[in-house]
């Protein structure tokens, strides 16, 4: 069994297109998909851009509430669907030649409308 211990740092930009209803006033719900582009990839400080793909594609899943007119909180997960491993040489990187990598996240937002 093979162990791999990465320090990578992945800098995405990524674009969500989102449908909002709200299901009451306050308490709404979101979903659409997202293109994110690879903007910077380095492990350990050395450029690894080359071995990911340089656009990804996922999918939106969300809620939110309006505690009041001018503050809101929200909760939103995306679902990788792209597998951005872009290793093409089995040979340099024999373990992560049939890998499936994904970039799934989780985030939390604290607004204040003014």
């Amino acid at each position: 069994m093979l162990y791999l211990f990465l320090n990578l740092n992945l800098i995405d930009l990524n674009i969500p297109v989102l449908a909002k209803y709200y299901i009451t006033d306050a308490f709404s719900v979101e979903a659409g998909p997202q293109i994110g582009f690879l903007l910077s990839a380095k492990s350990r400080g050395e450029d690894v851009q080359d071995l990911y793909k340089s656009t990804d594609f996922g999918f939106n899943l969300g809620c939110g509430y309006n505690f009041t007119e001018n503050i809101s909180a929200g909760v939103r997960y995306t679902i990788g669907l792209t597998d951005v491993n872009d290793i093409s040489d089995e040979q340099d990187y024999p373990d992560l030649f049939n890998a499936s990598f994904k970039n799934s996240n989780f985030a939390l937002s604290l607004a204040y409308k003014f």
